[in-house]
């Protein structure tokens, strides 16, 4: 892909085989696409509608790829989780023991590791997704016009209120993910033994 001026500067014809065409709000885009291809069929040209999303397989792949990765990333986080808490927990065993003798629960016990990683990911997702965002926004647009693409709204302007939320409550929803695992191991701890842990 380059623009057509290379093409021509090297005594080329360009041949183009593709037009993206953006309709405004207020177009039907069944109506257009009819209109669109009564014109075109003269030039032997057709329409290609992407009312279903432009779900070819290309997007679809890299549907796919864009799923796995975040996956990836997922598990990658919610093993730095437990691996810290369960750092923190045996440390502060000897204390769950004595809240347990005081009458704590196991429910209570793991609400109490539980609550103890939220923070925690809620100022993960406060740092991270701004950061996420300025990233992915400094990148995608150089990345368009490098290969000669000007990248429509649609794919640049993707962040919604919901959205952006969504991923601020995944850093808390990951912390809890990865803190299940201690949480059960310090609800399910004997009092006499976690009081003789020093």
């Amino acid at each position: 892909m380059t623009d057509a001026a290379t093409f021509t500067n090297a005594g080329l014809t360009p041949h183009i085989d593709q037009f993206n065409v953006e309709l405004t709000a207020n177009v039907n885009a069944t109506d257009w696409s009819t209109s669109a291809a009564a014109a075109l069929i003269r030039l032997n040209a057709s329409v290609q509608s992407n009312s279903d999303g432009g779900k070819n397989l290309v997007v679809i792949i890299m549907d796919a790829l864009v799923a796995m990765f975040t996956l990836m990333l997922t598990v990658i986080a919610a093993l730095g989780v437990l691996s810290m808490v369960v750092q923190d927990t045996r440390e502060r065993v000897h204390d769950m023991g004595i809240f347990k003798a005081l009458g704590m629960t196991p429910q209570q016990t793991i609400a109490m590791v539980l609550t103890s990683v939220t923070l925690t990911g809620l100022i993960a997702g406060l740092i991270g997704v701004p950061i996420g965002v300025a990233v992915e926004k400094a990148t995608l647009s150089p990345m368009g016009h490098a290969i000669g693409r000007h990248l429509p709204p649609n794919v640049t302007h993707v962040y919604t209120a919901g959205l952006l939320l969504a991923l601020l409550a995944a850093g808390v929803v990951i912390a809890l993910l990865g803190a299940l695992l201690p949480a059960g191991w310090a609800a399910r701890s004997r009092t006499a033994t976690a009081q003789r842990t020093e």
